[in-house]
């Protein structure tokens, strides 16, 4: 269900990417409502990545990744896609 454009991470994730910097750029950037403890929430900017992290089966397992703290997983439960940048 989206709520004043934050979609709700139970019922819809983006498309995840390969974790390489040279991949992360504001077209795949997303407006994040995330913790890293599990008490404290905030909004900031971050993606949604998988790696070389998978499940038994050997199936890769997406993550969310702020950019204030890159290489450490936080959780997500709301999400917004950034609109385009302004054209120059």
């Amino acid at each position: 269900m989206k709520n004043n454009g934050w979609i709700n991470c139970a019922n819809e994730l983006p498309e995840p990417f390969s974790t390489d910097l040279e991949y992360r750029n504001a077209t795949n950037k997303h407006l994040i409502y995330f913790t890293e403890d599990g008490d404290h929430w905030a909004v900031g900017l971050g993606w949604y990545l998988y790696d070389d992290k998978s499940d038994c089966e050997g199936c890769l397992i997406p993550y969310w990744e702020s950019d204030e703290n890159p290489g450490e997983e936080v959780e997500v439960i709301y999400w917004q896609q950034l609109p385009p940048p302004p054209a120059c």
